[in-house]
């Protein structure tokens, strides 16, 4: 697994190919502002006290993968720019989304 130990931001990061995210440990913040995702997001298997996805952009194609993710707070991200987005064969994790 790798750690982030503080707050880290990615303020309008654009990710050209797949943002590899999976095993990952965010102790703080993992902050996402107005970043651009034009293939996947994986943060399957990762450990998320925050995560701020306000203002975010993802592909046509692109997908979100969290499958055995674990976050505290999910905060500024609207459904709109979710929801063909999720994982498209992991009905749990739309479910665990709805029930937000």
């Amino acid at each position: 697994m790798r750690y982030f130990m503080r707050k880290f931001g990615f303020y309008g990061a654009e990710f050209e190919d797949n943002a590899d995210f999976e095993h990952v440990y965010f102790d703080r913040d993992a902050i996402f502002t107005q970043s651009k995702f034009k293939k996947d997001f994986y943060l399957s298997e990762s450990r998320i006290k925050i995560m701020n996805l306000d203002d975010v952009e993802f592909g046509s194609e692109s997908n979100i993968w969290l499958v055995g993710s674990y976050y505290d707070r999910l905060v500024e991200i609207r459904w709109n720019t979710l929801k063909d987005h999720l994982d498209p064969n992991n009905e749990a994790v739309f479910l665990s989304f709805v029930e937000s």
